[in-house]
């Protein structure tokens, strides 16, 4: 994972690294999910087959109610599927136990929650930190790296302010901030410009791909938002719960 000051994965080097940047990290096979209220039930996801390879950056996009959001959550075990399987980082989700899938989430994985989801009453550097914290690195180290990840996103100036004083451009790098700090393998986001201005939202792109392509960190982006789609090197698209085409770009 991460040397002791150091929150990103370096830049890959040699035939090794070059390697490990092709690796499969995710996998979903004939992926299948319902939903039911009360005497309805809706098919959000049906045969779904997709694998996910190390440093990609990856959209999976659609209308409302394709099922992109609903195959995120399957990816970072924050639900479960009816039918299929998922693999991340070699590990069978639907054959962890609660604290297997905790764990694989708090050292494999960052997400990005649309609603940012940070402690109102922590700073940015302290919600930063809490994920380290929770991983048992001693305070000097969380400190380090919790700052380090703020000046990958341009915040380290603010990095005393609460989220109430920060604009909802700054509270969203704050979450990447926070999904980068434990070197994760994998950071899933879900609508990240749902909530910005198209301005602001440009700017978080373009952050997201500087820390694909500097650090070779791997992003899937659930989006129905054409601003997102054009930073993906792959495009999954989604409709009625089944992909309906793929489309990879140089």
């Amino acid at each position: 994972m991460t040397n002791e000051a150091t929150a990103i994965k370096p830049e890959a080097s040699g035939a090794e690294d070059t390697q490990a940047q092709g690796q499969v990290i995710v996998t979903c096979e004939n992926l299948g999910k319902t939903y039911t209220t009360g005497k309805v039930s809706v098919r959000a996801l049906e045969g779904i087959n997709l694998s996910v390879r190390r440093g990609e950056f990856l959209c999976l996009c659609g209308p409302s109610g394709s099922g992109k959001s609903t195959l995120l959550n399957l990816i970072g075990g924050l639900d479960t599927p009816d039918s299929g399987t998922v693999t991340v980082v070699g590990r069978e989700l639907n054959k962890l136990k609660r604290d297997e899938l905790a764990n694989l989430r708090l050292h494999h994985l960052g997400i990005v929650f649309q609603a940012f989801n940070l402690i109102p009453v922590l700073s940015a550097r302290e919600n930063v930190e809490m994920v380290l914290q929770v991983q048992g690195r001693p305070a000097k180290e969380r400190r380090a790296i919790a700052m380090r990840c703020l000046a990958d996103v341009g915040l380290d100036e603010l990095a005393d302010r609460r989220p109430a004083e920060l604009s909802g451009g700054q509270q969203q790098r704050v979450a990447i901030a926070r999904a980068i700090a434990p070197g994760p393998d994998l950071i899933l986001a879900d609508e990240p410009s749902a909530s910005l201005d198209s301005r602001t939202a440009e700017s978080l792109l373009e952050l997201m791909a500087e820390l694909n392509a500097r650090h070779g960190v791997t992003f899937v982006l659930s989006t129905h938002d054409e601003q997102v789609m054009k930073y993906a090197e792959r495009l999954i698209r989604l409709r009625d719960g089944r992909v309906e085409s793929e489309e990879t770009r140089q």
